[in-house]
Order: C-alpha cells, then structure tokens, then sequence
C-alpha cells in the first residue's frame, strides 16, 4: 500500500514536472516570438511616419503658413497707421500747428512699429518661399542623427562581444593561475590579483550590457514603438567611400548657394540693412531722438553679430571639411593596421594547429585581432559621419 502511494505521489510529481516544462518551453517560445528585429532602413522608415521630432517640424511649418496672412494683414494695417499719421504731421507743420511735434513723434512711432513689422514680415515671406527646402534640409537633420545613435549602439555591441572574448581571456588566465598556486608555483596574492582583475573585467561587461539597454530603450522612444515590446536593432557596418573631388572651394561654393541656413542667414542681413534704409528715410539726418539712436545702435550690433554668423557659418565648412580629411586618414592607417592583424592571426592559427602553440595563446591572438576590427570599424563610422556632416552642410537635401 506503502509502495503504491509512493508510485502515484512519483507519478503526480513527474507529471507536474512534464508540464512546466512544456509552459517554460512555450513560454519562451512565445517570447522569442516577441523579439522584433529592425534594420537602419527601417527604422528610418519608422521614424519619419512615427516620430515626434518630424511631426515638430511639419506642425511648426504649418502654423508658419497660418501666420503668414495675419502677418501681411496686419503689415497692410501698421501702413496705414504710418501714412495716416504722417499725413497729420505734415498737416501740422503747414499749418504751424502747436501738435507739432506731438504728431512728429507719433509718427516715429508708428514708423519704428512698421519698420519691426516690415522687417519680421521680409523673413517670414522667404521661410514660407523656402518652406519644403527647410522643411528637408531639418528632417535630413533629424534623420542623421539617428543613423549616428544607431552606430553608436552597433559600437556598444562590438563593445560588448570583444569585453566577452577579453572575459574569457581572463578567466582562462585565473584557472591557470589557481592551478599553478595549488602546486606552489605563485602566491596567493598573486591568485587575488587575477580574481580581481576578472571581476574588474564582469562589472566593465555589466555595464556595457546596461549601456546598451539604456541605449534599446532611447531607440524605441525616439521611434515611438511600445515600450513593453523587445526589439532588437540590426545594423551594417556603412560602406562609405573617401569623395576625393571634394575641394574646399567647390565645398564652399556650393555651401553659398545651397544652405539653406547659410541662406537665410543672408536674408537676416538683407532684412536688417533694408530696416535701416527705411527708418534713416524717415528720421532727419543726424536725428538725436531717442528711439532711433537706441535703433541705431542696435543696428550696428546686430550687423555685427550678422557678419561674426556668417563668419563662424563658412568657419564650420572649412573644419568640417579638414576633420572629413583627418578621417578619412585614420581610416588609411587603421586598414593598413587591419591587413597586418589578420596576417599575425592567420599565423598564429598555423602555429596552433601544428602544435606550437596553445588554445589560450591562440585566444590571445584572436583578441588582438578583433580590437584592431573594432578600431576599423570606429574608423569607418568616423567617416561616414563625417562625409554625412558634410553632405548636409553643403547640399540642399
């Protein structure tokens, strides 16, 4: 009877048993299944149709054209207002009139309104004439700055895998080492040393793991996918070429005429000289009154401060365009570096094989071999981040 009850609690123990298994093994089936791979296209794809940023930018350009009839009107209105009064005032000085003067500063004053109106109204006319130039150029922006978020988290990975092999290294090395202390060969500080090493090189892993978590969870904000999803980001090494036909000059030739930025900045000078010229018609020569002495020398400041924009704006192309040189001379040496890694490692596979050498010292050589491809791959990145830099700088789109 004994036996028999014990057989029935075995069975119900081995059937219990059964069963979790089989929910474990669906379980993580299932969440398998939930793990969602994205490459660099796609998620490009995803944040144009899902991004806030992107929607930012349309919204503001929306409420730009929405403005811009008010602004005209309300333009159209200040005119008014500025011949109205200056009908006045010549008025009065025909006749002599004690408002005089009273009517002279009124219509200063609605000169000086009309002259701020005008010249916002002269850079609101060409941000609406240049609305999907800008509005391509800014999403471009936002685009690039992905891509290089994405190949910082391929970097992490690449991090990652070469902190695993370098992990494996050590704990190689620790077991050597504890074997060698268990015969008395090395001294027992000399086995801490090594456990501390190794531990050093688990909480370095960890923390590149959590970098890299960090880092999925940023992603999936930025392209407004659920949080409570898994995704995965799959991305390329980018196979970017040196462009050698880019010389300064054409760079800054084509920067002049396709930046938008760089554009509108020109338009600011053109919208503050005309400001000028307009209230220097209104106001007598050598005017003391004190609202255009205070304009006046804000004017001064302001084309100072045009002229430095300007300055700092062509000043940007030229290091841009010697980093993108500089790079692209990193890139030539970590190649060259890469050809002579992998014909070291090639060799010392050989040396393994036949006998010469250890499977730990092979490990040694293959670690050596991946931190010169890392080195490679940040070069290239590099670069293309770089050229992208360039690119967007000095083409429109």
């Amino acid at each position: 009877m004994s036996k028999q009850k014990n057989s029935g609690i075995l069975f119900i123990i081995k059937y219990l048993l059964i069963t979790f298994s089989i929910i474990i093994s669906f379980s993580l089936t299932s969440l398998a299944e939930e793990v969602k791979t994205i490459s660099e296209e796609e998620a490009i794809a995803i944040y144009l149709v899902n991004s806030y940023d992107v929607q930012k930018i349309k919204i503001e350009n929306q409420l730009l054209s929405m403005s811009y009839e008010d602004s005209k009107e309300n333009l159209g209105d200040q005119l008014n207002e500025v011949e109205a009064s200056l009908k006045d005032y010549e008025e009065a000085k025909e006749d002599d009139s004690d408002d005089e003067q009273d009517l002279r500063d009124i219509y200063y004053k609605e000169a000086l309104n009309y002259a701020n109106q005008e010249k916002q109204f002269q850079l609101l006319d060409f941000d609406l004439i240049t609305l999907d130039e800008q509005e391509t150029y800014a999403i471009s922006q936002e685009i690039n700055t992905l891509r290089e978020e994405l190949y910082d988290y391929y970097l992490l990975e690449q991090d990652l895998a070469l902190q695993e092999k370098q992990l494996s290294i050590s704990k190689q090395e620790l077991d050597l080492i504890t074997v060698q202390y268990e015969l008395g060969i090395v001294s027992e500080l000399t086995v801490m040393e090594n456990q501390y090493a190794y531990e050093d090189l688990i909480l370095k892993r960890d923390l590149t793991q959590h970098q890299i978590d960090l880092a999925n969870e940023a992603l999936k904000i930025k392209l407004s996918l659920p949080v409570e999803n898994t995704y995965e980001f799959e991305i390329a090494l980018p196979t970017t070429q040196f462009v050698e036909e880019l010389s300064l000059e054409n760079m800054l030739t084509y920067y002049k005429t396709n930046n938008i930025t760089y554009v509108r900045q020109l338009e600011v000078v053109n919208a503050t000289n005309d400001y000028m010229t307009y209230l220097q018609g209104v106001y007598p020569d050598n005017s003391i009154d004190e609202d255009y002495v205070e304009t006046y020398y804000n004017y001064q400041i302001d084309q100072i401060n045009n002229e430095a924009n300007l300055t700092n704006s062509i000043n940007q192309v030229i290091n841009t365009y010697y980093n993108y040189q500089s790079k692209n001379k990193s890139l030539l040496n970590t190649e060259a570096d890469v050809a002579s890694a992998l014909k070291e490692y090639e060799n010392e596979i050989i040396a393994y094989e036949s006998g010469q050498i250890s499977l730990y010292q092979l490990d040694q050589a293959e670690y050596s071999y991946l931190q010169t491809i890392k080195t490679y791959e940040q070069s290239v990145i590099d670069l293309n981040n770089s050229l992208m830099e360039l690119l967007l700088l000095i083409y429109e789109e």
